[in-house]
């Protein structure tokens, strides 16, 4: 019955913001999924990705803080085309299970377990890298996009010009 616990830290994902955060994300994802199913000639499937970074931000040169990505998971989801009695069974499902998935790896990573850029002494110091914004729990700042049929070309053009001006600052 004695012993010596060295880490009392338990994770706490279990916060309602923070599973609205995950679940607003996915479900315009898989909306925007549902939606390319419906509209484009694609062969019975749909292909897309979200996106679960976690970021810190950093104090910018010219346009104020920008966020610098220290971990990305990506995950890549093929729709299979399914009749239209099934779909909205469908959306819910996979919803839920994208929802659970992300919050499985925001979980991990704010274990002490996992890698994370140092985080300073003061709470001030820590701002960058950690979200004091919800109540009752203080994740890892993060970020979640997504990329579908429809969104690709709008997204090739937002990442080229930032690589343009991360090259113009060097």
């Amino acid at each position: 019955l004695f012993g010596f616990c060295s880490n009392f830290y338990q994770v706490c994902i279990n916060s309602n913001q923070l599973i609205e955060k995950v679940a607003t994300s996915v479900s315009a994802f898989v909306e925007a999924m549902h939606r390319d199913s419906c509209s484009s000639n694609n062969n019975g499937e749909v292909r897309g990705a979200i996106n679960l970074e976690f970021v810190v931000h950093r104090k910018g040169v010219w346009l104020g803080p920008e966020a610098a990505t220290w971990e990305r998971w990506i995950v890549n989801v093929i729709l299979k085309s399914v009749s239209a009695n099934e779909k909205e069974d469908h959306r819910r499902q996979i919803s839920s299970q994208l929802r659970d998935e992300l919050c499985n790896i925001l979980e991990h990573f704010n274990s002490p377990s996992a890698y994370a850029p140092s985080l300073g002494s003061s709470q001030v110091e820590t701002e960058h890298i950690i979200d004091f914004s919800m109540c009752g729990i203080s994740p890892y700042r993060f970020s979640i996009n997504y990329l579908s049929n429809s969104c690709q070309s709008r997204s090739g053009v937002s990442v080229t010009m930032r690589r343009i001006f991360k090259d113009a600052r060097l």
